[in-house]
C-alpha cells in the first residue's frame, strides 16, 4: 500500500514538473515570437520607404540597424555590426550579400552616397530579407518578408 502511495506521489510530482517545464518553454517561445513580431513590424515600415526614391538611403541605413538589433537579440558577439556579421556568418546563405549591404549603408552614412538605382535597392531589400530569414526572424511563408 505504501509503495502505491509513493508511486502516485512520484507520478504526480513528475507530472507537475513536466507541466512546469512545458509552461516555461511556452512562455519563452511566446516572448521570442513577440520580439520577432517587433522586428517584422519594423521591416514592414522600412519597405514603405521603398516607394519614395528620396527615402531609399534611409531604408538601407534602417535595414542595417535592424540587422544589428536582430544580431544583438540573438546574442552574436561584437562591438560593431561588422563584428556581429563575422560572428553570424555561418548562418547566412550568402554572406557576401550582407557585407555588400552593410558597406553600402556605411557609404551612405560616411560618404553621403545617394542610392539612385532601383535594381540595387531591390537587391539590398532581397539580401536583408534573406538574412532575416536565415536568422529565423522571417519564416519562409511570412507575408511580411515578401512585401515589396
Amino acid at each position: 500500500m505504501t509503495k502505491n502511495i509513493d508511486l502516485i506521489i512520484y507520478a504526480v510530482a513528475g507530472l507537475v514538473i513536466v507541466l512546469a517545464i512545458s509552461e516555461i518553454i511556452r512562455s519563452v517561445l511566446k516572448k521570442r515570437e513577440e520580439n520577432y513580431q517587433i522586428f517584422i513590424n519594423r521591416w514592414k515600415g522600412l519597405i514603405i520607404l521603398a516607394k519614395k526614391k528620396s527615402q531609399w538611403n534611409q531604408l538601407v541605413i534602417e535595414a542595417d540597424k535592424l540587422l544589428d538589433d536582430v544580431l544583438k537579440y540573438k546574442h552574436y558577439k561584437g562591438k560593431h555590426l561588422a563584428d556581429k556579421i563575422v560572428s553570424a556568418q555561418r548562418q547566412f546563405k550568402n554572406n557576401d550579400q550582407i557585407w555588400s549591404c552593410h558597406k553600402l549603408a556605411n557609404r551612405i552614412q560616411q560618404e553621403g552616397y545617394v542610392l539612385n538605382d532601383k535594381k540595387q535597392l531591390l537587391d539590398v531589400i532581397n539580401s536583408y530579407r534573406e538574412a532575416f530569414t536565415d536568422l529565423g526572424v522571417f519564416k519562409i511563408d511570412n507575408k511580411a518578408a515578401n512585401e515589396k
